[in-house]
């Protein structure tokens, strides 16, 4: 194999494992949410985790949920205007906290998976036991659950809560952090 040959060949290969690691993770059920939380957990993964995470990216979407359900439940001009006045407000003082409130749902991340280890649990042999949610339509319109999976290793069953999760455009995503619940024998 000739040099500009060799030299191809091996930008491909680089390319293809570049973007085998950057696969989008599956966002689409509560279950799948789930899912990649735990492959994010076992991996230590946290810039994976992130990508779980709400972020600036998704407030448009909130935001065009939020206006629709108020245009469908407001039908005096006056009220509604007032409404979306009041939601515009909120959501300035939301995306001035975005910042903080990533780098809090970070930090949940490394706090459970430190507080299951400290619990005996064992990332090297864990599996991914099953998920629990309840879907609730949330007054603003937007589909939310606290979406709880169980992670087994060592013959216990450990629990995880992914909390305030929301239904966007792009699938589920975290909205307030990971929190470690407990060990069951």
């Amino acid at each position: 194999m000739n040099q500009p040959s060799l030299r191809l060949l091996m930008w491909v290969l680089m390319l293809a494992v570049i973007s085998a690691c950057s696969k989008p993770q599956d966002t689409s059920t509560p279950d799948a949410l789930a899912k990649s939380a735990f492959q994010a957990l076992v991996k230590n993964d946290v810039e994976a985790y992130k990508r779980l995470m709400i972020g600036k990216d998704d407030l448009p979407d909130v935001k065009r949920q939020v206006v629709a359900k108020a245009k469908s439940d407001i039908s005096d001009p006056k009220k509604l205007e007032e409404k979306l006045a009041e939601f515009e407000k909120e959501f300035v003082k939301l995306e001035d906290k975005m910042g903080e409130m990533i780098a809090d749902n970070v930090e949940s991340f490394h706090k459970t998976r430190g507080k299951a280890e400290k619990q005996y649990m064992d990332w090297n042999n864990a599996e991914f036991g099953g998920v629990e949610y309840k879907i609730r339509e949330h007054r603003d319109g937007v589909k939310q659950s606290d979406i709880y999976f169980f992670v087994k290793s060592k013959d216990k069953l450990y629990r995880f809560k992914l909390d305030d999760c929301l239904e966007l455009k792009r699938g589920w995503v975290n909205g307030d952090g990971l929190r470690y619940r407990r060990a069951q024998n």
